[in-house]
């Protein structure tokens, strides 16, 4: 019996970055639920328990930031890591998706080698990431434009 493939919530209102991104994500082996805004994101992590979730910044009915703030609030969920994946690339959103608890930041336009390469780094940083002086959790990369940059 093979273990169970890892669970990843993908969470956008652009149905061409869902298709693209679950496309992606299920060619290395993840099982994908796709849904359309935060809160849906939100209630999925709380009944399925993923292994991630990954957020648009900017959708209707409950946005990326606070499904964010949601997921790290309960303590049920507060464990999961969230990837933001959004077309706010300035400082400000950088800085409250991190101070909410965000594992990463990928701004749209992006490359999807470029989300595999973070979603790999989130799920197993030792075998990603060389020991920095604050350890592999105290790393955050944003990726901007195909590039990934530590703060």
């Amino acid at each position: 019996m093979s273990p169970r493939p890892l669970q990843i919530i993908v969470a956008d209102d652009d149905a061409m970055i869902l298709d693209v991104a679950r496309h992606a994500l299920r060619s290395e082996g993840y099982d994908v639920i796709a849904v359309k805004n935060g809160e849906l994101a939100l209630h999925q992590a709380q009944f399925k328990g993923p292994a991630l979730v990954i957020l648009d910044g900017s959708m209707p009915v409950m946005d990326g930031y606070a499904a964010l703030a949601a997921i790290k609030s309960d303590a049920a969920t507060t464990s999961i890591p969230v990837l933001m994946l959004t077309a706010r690339r300035n400082a400000d959103d950088v800085r409250r998706a991190i101070d909410l608890g965000a594992s990463g930041y990928i701004a749209k336009p992006f490359e999807t080698r470029v989300l595999l390469q973070r979603v790999r780094s989130i799920l197993n940083p030792a075998a990603t990431h060389t020991p920095t002086a604050g350890g592999p959790s105290s790393l955050i990369e944003i990726a901007v434009a195909g590039e990934c940059l530590a703060p």
